[in-house]
Order: C-alpha cells, then sequence, then structure tokens
C-alpha cells in the first residue's frame, strides 16, 4: 500500500526532520527527506530533479483518479494543506508568484493513476539550456529545500478548526 511506504506520521503533522537511517544504494537519501508536510489524507515534498527550487507535489494519500472525487471534508484538508504550503513558501521566499498545476486523470473509477497537484514558485531563471531542452535545472538542493520549507510551516494551532465551505 501507498501508505506503508510513507513514514510514521509526526504527531505536529511535519515530515520528519532527522537524519535518515540509512541510504539506498543509488547514494542518495531516502524520500522521506524531501517530505515537507504529512497529514492524514495528504503527502507534499519537494522533487527529486525539480524544475526550479522549492517545486512541490501534493498527492492525495488514499487513491483517487480525480480531484472531483474529493469530499467536502477532503476538500477542506486540502485547503488547509494548501495553505501551510503557501505560508511556508512565502516564509522562505517572500512575495514569490507561483502557479497551483492540476494534474487530474478524470472521475472514471477504474483509472489506475493518481490526481495530484504541483506548486510551482515561479524563483528559478529560464536559460539557454532550459529553452533549448525543455527540461529545468534547479540550482537548488530539495532536500535543503524541503527542510527549509519544514521550519517555515505555520506552527499547528489545535484550537483552530478549519472552515467548511
Amino acid at each position: 500500500s501507498a501508505e506503508a511506504s510513507l513514514p510514521p506520521e509526526p504527531a505536529s503533522g511535519r515530515a520528519p526532520a532527522s537524519e535518515p537511517e540509512h541510504v539506498h544504494d543509488s547514494g542518495r537519501a531516502p524520500a522521506y527527506e524531501r517530505l515537507v508536510l504529512v497529514t492524514p489524507r495528504f503527502v507534499s515534498g519537494t522533487l527529486l530533479a525539480p524544475l526550479d527550487p522549492f517545486h512541490l507535489r501534493i498527492f492525495p494519500r488514499d487513491h483517487a483518479p480525480s480531484l472531483a472525487l474529493l469530499d467536502d471534508a477532503g476538500a477542506a484538508d486540502l485547503a488547509s494543506h494548501l495553505l501551510s504550503l503557501t505560508r511556508a513558501l512565502e516564509g522562505v521566499a517572500p512575495g514569490v508568484a507561483w502557479n497551483l498545476l492540476v494534474h487530474d486523470h478524470g472521475p472514471a473509477p477504474d483509472v489506475a493513476l493518481h490526481w495530484h497537484l504541483e506548486l510551482r514558485p515561479r524563483v528559478g531563471r529560464t536559460a539557454g539550456f532550459e529553452l533549448i531542452s525543455g527540461m529545468g535545472v534547479s540550482p537548488s538542493d530539495p532536500v535543503e529545500d524541503a527542510a527549509l520549507l519544514r521550519t517555515a510551516l505555520p506552527s499547528p494551532n489545535p484550537t483552530e478548526t478549519p472552515r467548511t465551505p
């Protein structure tokens, strides 16, 4: 299951900040070092090969091919998750513009793909290589980006209840 591959969720809802216990055979640190925010319904983190610094992906923890299948509680949780991430981005890159990209596969329940979101801050610079190749090159380390974003996450407020539409 997808949940089995995730580290235990810390009480704070923040991704673990400790050093990994092991490194993959490739020499890269485990993916959980790139996690920024883990909540009961969503997990977000930096990409291994980001297009720009602080480029994030947000995934539902439960299988769902389409964002349209989210219930009201899920939509409220997603809104809270995104608010925390955008506040963290504001903390590390004040005034940065960003795009929210939706990758959706339609409401067909037999589709084996997950919907996901990308939060892509516009902090990088497009240069010749990016223009000619169509690939992005980020000058930052995604593990360091994740650590910066984790420290910039707003402190959880246990008395605050998310508003529902």
